[in-house]
């Protein structure tokens, strides 16, 4: 069966000490079932240089689906981004509040 989302991007909040773990499991699950992968240009030090990486204006136009990482303001930066290529978001909680992020690291 076709993957439903073959290329994802993830866009993260890089001044966040829990990141450098949440996006390694991230990437090793992604890639591990045959997902492509394209990260802001920010993040792109935590992912090797064979990975796609992006401005986060215009990451989303390269994928299926975008993965934010961080707190409900990289959830709303991600957010702009997305809505103009009707890209669909989903958002992995590294903050306190997490109003608008859906998950948290350990569910993810």
């Amino acid at each position: 069966m076709p993957l439903l989302f073959q290329r994802i991007g993830i866009i993260g909040k890089t001044g966040d000490p829990g990141i450098a773990v949440t996006l390694t499991e991230l990437r090793r699950y992604l890639q591990g079932r045959g997902h492509s992968l394209v990260v802001d240009s920010q993040s792109a030090g935590f992912f090797s240089s064979a990975i796609f990486n992006s401005p986060v204006e215009i990451l989303p136009q390269h994928c299926d689906l975008v993965i934010a990482v961080g707190g409900d303001g990289t959830f709303l930066s991600a957010a702009r981004a997305a809505a103009d290529f009707e890209t669909p978001l989903l958002g992995v909680n590294l903050g306190r509040l997490g109003f608008l992020t859906d998950i948290s690291p350990e569910q993810l």
